[in-house]
């Protein structure tokens, strides 16, 4: 496979959107129920591998980005959400992925529009002067967002339009080394520019990290329960913050109750193995059962107000696609 390439599709699976991902190894996870429309483009251009992605619904995507620096700006509604590494991102931030951190996502809304711009370690060192790379450094070592200027978002997000649009008019672009070069560049200053330009909005920094810190401390508790269902009250006392606190949380970071999102997971991992069995393999009711869902009837009904079908029919396909 060449390391150049061009993606642009539109995907009413949110599964076939992730495995498409050809540049990110993540998993989506679906919180909302009924089918969505999401758009990917995908742009890899040797060193600098760039994405643009229309997220519609409320979903998770938790895995790793592409090798390298990279970086994120997003826009939405009034009434969109994105939450990323545990943190509400805020008007005007620029993501900065720490080096070997994993990516991990919520999106809810309509009209999520994300960009995320991928540079290996190289292009810096080689193209930053001295001073440069201690202001660099500095930078993306000591926080995961900074805010930028109306002005410099508008530039930013401008800049890496035009580099799809070029491509969507005329992709045979793609395969002249002087134009991949030029690409290069142009997105190494505006990712350094905006890096450089940022004023960094402290007065949000320690909130942020006691939400961190928050949620380490119940994903800690929720792996070390498994499948096992755990009780709000069980959660928040394991924690240490009260049940108010603990819904508070949950509906800034993913916008459900503790108790449905931890249903909507189940429900997602009993999805994923009913797609990798069939019929003569397993039962339904085994699946369930190993996730913690007992009543059949209601999980049932919870499963197809989910994903559109009852879970049954995930099985059977799978017959079907084997004949």
């Amino acid at each position: 496979m060449r390391d150049f390439f061009y993606i642009d599709r539109v995907f009413d699976d949110f599964e076939a959107f992730a495995d498409n991902a050809r540049l990110w190894n993540v998993q989506m996870t679906q919180l909302s129920t009924g089918k969505t429309i999401n758009t990917l483009k995908q742009l890899s251009l040797g060193k600098a591998k760039l994405n643009y992605l229309l997220f519609n619904g409320h979903k998770t995507t938790v895995g790793d980005p592409p090798p390298g620096h990279t970086f994120a700006i997003y826009s939405s509604g009034v009434d969109s959400k994105l939450v990323w590494r545990k943190k509400k991102v805020m008007k005007n931030d620029l993501m900065i992925f720490p080096l070997g951190a994993e990516h991990d996502v919520m999106t809810k809304g309509e009209n999520i529009h994300v960009f995320t711009v991928t540079l290996p370690e190289a292009v810096w060192s080689k193209s930053l002067s001295e001073k440069e790379s201690e202001m660099y450094d500095k930078q993306i070592s000591s926080q995961e967002t900074m805010n930028l200027s109306d002005g410099e978002m508008i530039r930013l997000r401008l800049s890496l339009s035009k580099i799809f649009q070029i491509i969507e008019k005329a992709p045979q672009v793609l395969n002249q080394d002087s134009f991949r070069k030029r690409i290069e560049e142009q997105t190494f200053h505006a990712i350094t520019r905006a890096l450089f330009s940022a004023q960094h909005n402290n007065s949000l920094q320690p909130a942020r990290n006691t939400m961190k810190r928050a949620w380490d401390k119940i994903e800690l508790v929720i792996k070390k329960n498994g499948n096992s269902l755990l009780p709000i009250n069980e959660l928040s006392q394991a924690v240490g913050v009260s049940e108010r606190s603990l819904r508070r949380l949950f509906h800034d970071r993913y916008c459900l109750s503790p108790k449905n999102y931890l249903k909507r997971i189940r429900l997602n991992e009993v999805r994923s193995e009913l797609k990798k069995l069939s019929e003569h393999e397993t039962k339904v009711a085994d699946v369930a059962n190993r996730w913690g869902f007992w009543h059949m009837g209601q999980f049932a009904a919870d499963y197809k107000l989910l994903f559109g079908e009852l879970p049954s029919s995930t099985l059977r396909k799978n017959r079907l696609l084997e004949g």
